[in-house]
């Protein structure tokens, strides 16, 4: 039966979805951007998530 199926988003519309929520919300998803290559060149690291932190501090801080 297909009606199970209908009108249910596939998995690459998910992805899609879920990639342009976290486009929204993090400043640093395109690097490409002047701005971003700017700083990195300058050293301005902070404003990269989560460069510097190792995975548990990163977990540590989800709350």
């Amino acid at each position: 039966m297909g009606y199970w199926f209908f009108g249910r988003p596939t998995l690459e519309d998910l992805r899609q979805d879920l990639r342009a929520v976290i486009r929204k919300c993090r400043p640093d998803w395109d690097i490409t951007t002047p701005e971003l290559k700017a700083a990195w060149q300058e050293g301005r690291k902070e404003l990269f998530y989560p460069y510097g932190k190792t995975y548990a501090q990163t977990l540590g801080e989800q709350d």
